[in-house]
């Protein structure tokens, strides 16, 4: 027997229903449209995303809809959310379809005020909505892992992708870079390259090291573009 708790199933026949279910949501009005996505989340939003986004989707009368509520650390403390979406389309034609945007600020439909720390209530209309930013714990002996390889390193951050990064700065180079601990990668990787791997849902291209792995490309066909300087790590790096 399965647990309640395990991953959500998505299906084929789900996402036709979805596709062509009678909506009479007007897309081209933004309250709506704010007010749908609101009301098709739960009643705490976890936004994992160090920037502050909680990205959506949708689909709206045979089209897929994308977009984000931002609340980033400038917004929220001025009590204030940046809402966007637009028709996921690609190629030159996506330009015919216009891009929505909102930006909400307190007023008699919505308010946006922190309750506990990290913790904030957000009310639009009759709807109301607990947002809490996730943080990220440092964990010691990685940071002091980094720091035993010349790295000096800053706060971990999370990747839209669900991906815990690290900033670090390293003098050899005189560069910063992202760096995964592998503490909860349970991603797969295949090779790339003798040296490098890319993980098979992200797409990240990484050089590999014994207990991390540094990202040096966000896609394959990125790799081409790989400086001297980051040559000039790998080559360095290596040698320990």
């Amino acid at each position: 027997m399965y647990s309640a708790q395990a991953n959500a199933l998505n299906t084929n026949e789900k996402m036709i229903n979805e596709l062509y279910q009678d909506t009479e949501l007007d897309i081209d009005n933004v309250d709506d449209v704010f007010a749908y996505v609101l009301s098709q989340t739960d009643d705490t939003l976890t936004i994992y995303p160090s920037e502050g986004y909680y990205y959506f989707n949708f689909y709206h009368q045979g089209n897929l809809i994308k977009g984000n509520m931002l609340v980033g650390h400038k917004l929220r403390q001025q009590g204030s959310l940046s809402f966007i979406y637009f028709y996921d389309i690609a190629g030159k034609e996506r330009g015919e379809f216009k891009t929505h945007h909102k930006l909400y600020k307190s007023s008699d439909i919505f308010s946006l005020k922190e309750h506990q720390p990290n913790l904030y209530q957000l009310t639009f209309k009759n709807i109301k909505k607990n947002l809490e930013i996730n943080q990220i714990e440092p964990d010691a002996d990685f940071v002091k892992t980094l720091e035993s390889q010349g790295f000096e390193v800053n706060l971990p951050m999370m990747d839209d992708s669900g991906v815990t990064l690290y900033l670090a700065f390293h003098p050899t180079t005189n560069n910063f870079y992202y760096i995964n601990p592998l503490s909860r990668d349970d991603e797969s990787y295949y090779p790339f390259s003798e040296v490098l791997k890319v993980g098979a849902r992200t797409q990240f291209v990484y050089l590999p090291m014994e207990k991390f792995a540094i990202l040096v490309a966000l896609m394959p066909i990125m790799f081409i573009k790989i400086t001297i300087t980051m040559a000039l790590l790998i080559s360095s790096l290596t040698r320990h």
